[in-house]
């Protein structure tokens, strides 16, 4: 179910987002931080506000330091493209649901949980997840590895991996 909300009942600060070069976001909005984490630490971000859809997310730091209390966040459809560092020192951060999400910037998971579960929507063609790692599309390039603890299988299709792909834990 689509989250919607109210200007004056947001708990994010926002930015605007104009058409990406390389996607076709078009005008909407990007959040840009948190006012506080949510009192049960899961953040469901809204599809829209302010009449706009909410297509990228650059940070989610918050103003009191809250945001490392984050346990879950869900992502909805619309949001296209994951800043770099955007989830950095969520320490708390156990699962996100990228939904849809077709870009994800460099150390964008950089300092959460040492067990990060991920969700990607089965329909996305960008990205994939396989046994703790973060791939693009075909599977040819590493974006995150997700898990401290574990030892990633890293498929055969890949091609090239770079150290700012990788993620680097508490």
């Amino acid at each position: 179910v689509p989250v919607t909300v109210k200007p004056n009942e947001t708990p994010f600060h926002f930015g605007t987002c104009y058409e990406n070069v390389n996607y076709s976001y078009g005008l909407g909005l990007s959040i840009i931080g948190i006012k506080s984490a949510p009192a049960d630490n899961i953040l469901k971000i809204p599809t829209e506000a302010y009449g706009y859809k909410i297509k990228k997310i650059d940070s989610l730091y918050s103003d009191d330091w809250t945001h490392t209390d984050i346990k879950e966040i869900h992502l909805p459809d619309t949001v296209k493209s994951i800043n770099s560092y955007a989830f950095e020192s969520m320490w708390g951060l156990e699962y996100i649901d990228l939904n849809m999400v077709e870009e994800l910037g460099a150390h964008s998971l950089m300092d959460c949980s040492a067990d990060l579960k991920v969700a990607i929507n089965p329909k996305n063609t960008s990205i994939c997840y396989k046994n703790d790692v973060i791939y693009n599309g075909d599977m040819t390039k590493i974006k995150c590895i997700t898990s401290a603890t574990s030892s990633p299988i890293i498929e055969p299709t890949v091609k090239t991996v770079h150290n700012t792909d990788i993620v680097y834990y508490r």
